[in-house]
């Protein structure tokens, strides 16, 4: 009885072993994050203040020869980026039938978002030099509702994928 069960454990084992070998292992997507500034400006918010303003344009682009596809929202895409300091701030927008979507990006194609920012001359930190910009990447391959998509974008321990862009110099400070 005692080999019988041995032989029974150790073929569970084998079965169990195996079946977890042929799951698909998840490879995070080939997507770089490319940011250009498209035009610079001087602007004044309500508090009569000058600032400067840059239009940016963030590229998220698929490098890979697979389709990617990710989550975010309608028209408040901008929760899906992140800002490396705290000098520099995403302008944002009220969005009327704003709702998770699923976008998707072909193979060596790119999903272009327009934004504006604007650089703050008061900062704890003005001695980071650059300006990049995280792209939140929630995969539509592991995230399958929208409730899963909220609970990710809300509890930022759950942001296990960021692509961080190229630098932009937007800080005047490190010229003089």
């Amino acid at each position: 009885m005692k080999t019988y069960c041995k032989h029974l454990f150790y073929v569970s084992l084998l079965m169990v072993l195996g079946a977890c070998s042929h799951e698909k292992q998840y490879r995070t997507p080939d997507v770089i994050v490319r940011a250009t500034v498209k035009r610079i400006y001087t602007s004044t918010l309500n508090d009569s203040v000058e600032r400067k303003s840059f239009e940016v344009n963030l590229s998220v682009i698929n490098r890979s020869k697979h389709p990617v596809a990710f989550w975010t929202m309608s028209c408040s895409w901008y929760e899906n980026f992140l800002i490396n300091n705290d000098y520099v701030d995403m302008c944002t927008w009220d969005c009327d039938d704003n709702l998770p979507v699923i976008r998707h990006v072909k193979p060596k194609d790119s999903l272009v978002y327009k934004t504006t920012v604007i650089r703050y001359d008061e900062s704890r930190f003005r001695n980071v030099e650059s300006t990049r910009f995280g792209f939140i990447f929630i995969d539509s391959a592991w995230c399958k509702s929208h409730e899963d998509f909220e609970n990710i974008l809300g509890d930022r321990s759950n942001q296990s994928i960021i692509f961080w862009s190229n630098p932009l110099f937007l800080n005047d400070s490190r010229k003089k």
